[in-house]
């Protein structure tokens, strides 16, 4: 018995991995394509990953971290403000 095979296509009809990288790059962003092909040491000159936006998420994630980090370094002078009261 034997079972269907379907082969991952990328945007510009290629197979394998060159495919499977091309179709992460579609669909989660070339970051994480270009990230992927790192882990598995492959090639990344002749894929054509999508150019895209980073979207909002990374400036929201600065912009939470820069918030996160300015409020732990008022901690100590609440803290004393509130001792001195």
């Amino acid at each position: 018995m034997t079972c269907p095979f379907d082969a991952m296509h990328g945007p510009g009809a290629d197979v394998g991995f060159d495919g499977a990288l091309e179709y992460l790059s579609a669909t989660a962003g070339p970051a994480t394509a270009v990230s992927a092909a790192k882990m598995i040491d492959y090639p990344r000159t002749k894929l054509d990953l999508r150019d895209g936006a980073a979207g909002p998420r990374v400036p929201l994630l600065l912009l939470l971290g820069l918030l996160v980090a300015g409020g732990v370094g008022c901690l100590p002078a609440v803290a004393r403000r509130a001792r001195h009261r």
